[in-house]
């Protein structure tokens, strides 16, 4: 698997925020981080790209959510939008029970528009989010990206 640089970005998010929000277009790699985070972080997985589960999560968000509990893992969170007013619930109902409620859920989609205007309404302050970009070349070739840096003092002389 290609090393991403955003991934370090995304421990970090789970590590300080209740919710992680990862979007992106199609075809980037969110599932693909999704999948390593269920491997190193212990995180339960569903997918809304199953029908059942789209259905039930639509249907019934609280009972959904009771049966794939958190660290939860929601692909494509944007084909049931029921989920975050419950997603709210949790998150406070632990932060009043407990200090941390950091790394609860983990969400992605990659309908943006749609799918940030639904996060930003039920879990403003809760929620970071982090927008996926395709691969970069530096992580084509896993040569270490070096951002783009100006030296005042230098261009000076």
């Amino acid at each position: 698997m290609i090393s991403r640089n955003i991934y370090n970005r995304i421990l970090f998010s789970i590590e300080n925020k209740p919710v992680t929000l990862i979007t992106g277009a199609r075809q980037v790699g969110k599932s693909t981080l999704c999948y390593k985070l269920e491997k190193e972080r212990n995180f339960n997985y569903i997918s809304l790209d199953n029908q059942r589960e789209r259905q039930m999560a639509i249907q019934d968000p609280e009972l959904f959510l009771q049966l794939h509990p958190y660290p939860l893992i929601i692909d494509e969170v944007q084909y049931a939008p029921e989920l975050f007013e419950i997603i709210e619930q949790l998150v406070n109902e632990k932060k009043k029970s407990q200090t941390n409620n950091h790394g609860m859920f983990v969400l992605t989609g990659s309908q943006a528009y749609a799918l940030m205007e639904n996060v930003t309404q039920s879990l403003a302050g809760r929620v970071s989010i982090i927008h996926m970009n395709p691969l970069s070349m530096s992580e084509i070739h896993n040569v270490k990206e070096n951002p783009f840096q100006i030296d005042i003092l230098q261009n000076k002389e």
